[in-house]
């Protein structure tokens, strides 16, 4: 299974302008990301920002870093100046770019070496990296979080993550685990 989907690596590569860097590119999001944890299923806390947002917290180089949890959003994404600050190497997309409500941003490629959550530990997690400070203004001024990335779907599924608003937890299953069967509560279980 690809990590990526499938219209998001035609948009990607759309944008590169060799066959060698095609390559590159595509040999980032063919291997999926490792995923280490302690059990079968671990649950991560979720910050819930004014407006009822939800947020994940995550280490990346022993820095805290919050991520907007979107379920629309097609893939991960972080913020182009954490990429710098970590001094992560990216592969620019000239002509590629991310589209979303805010509009289009151009954006690069790269691979975030080792990002964990309590017991959920993730390694060679490939991202798209974009300029993140105008979301920022606007999350600042509505929901007064500043956030260094956006949790997409593309991860939330591979990770068979279910989200609880009630307990405001995000549920993962390891890769590949069978899912724990339904057991219902009452007269009927």
């Amino acid at each position: 299974m690809k990590f990526i989907g499938g219209v998001m690596a035609l948009v990607l590569l759309a944008g590169c302008s060799t066959v060698s860097r095609e390559a590159e590119v595509k040999a980032l999001f063919d291997a999926p990301p490792q995923i280490e944890m302690s059990h079968a299923e671990v649950e991560v806390r979720l910050v819930v920002g004014k407006g009822g947002r939800r947020y994940v917290p995550f280490d990346i180089s022993g820095e805290e870093m919050l991520f907007l949890l979107d379920t629309g959003a097609v893939t991960t994404i972080v913020s182009t100046s954490l990429a710098q600050d970590l001094e992560i190497e990216t592969i620019p997309v000239r002509k590629g770019t991310l589209y979303g409500g805010g509009g289009g941003s151009s954006s690069s490629v790269g691979i975030i070496d080792e990002i964990t959550n309590g017991e959920l530990r993730i390694l060679r997690l490939p991202v798209f990296f974009t300029n993140l400070e105008e979301w920022n203004v606007r999350e600042l001024a509505a929901q007064q979080t500043r956030i260094d990335g956006i949790l997409g779907s593309d991860l939330l599924e591979y990770l068979r993550a279910s989200i609880s608003y009630t307990s405001n937890t995000l549920r993962i299953r390891k890769p590949n685990q069978p899912p724990q069967p339904i057991r219902a509560n009452g007269p009927l279980g």
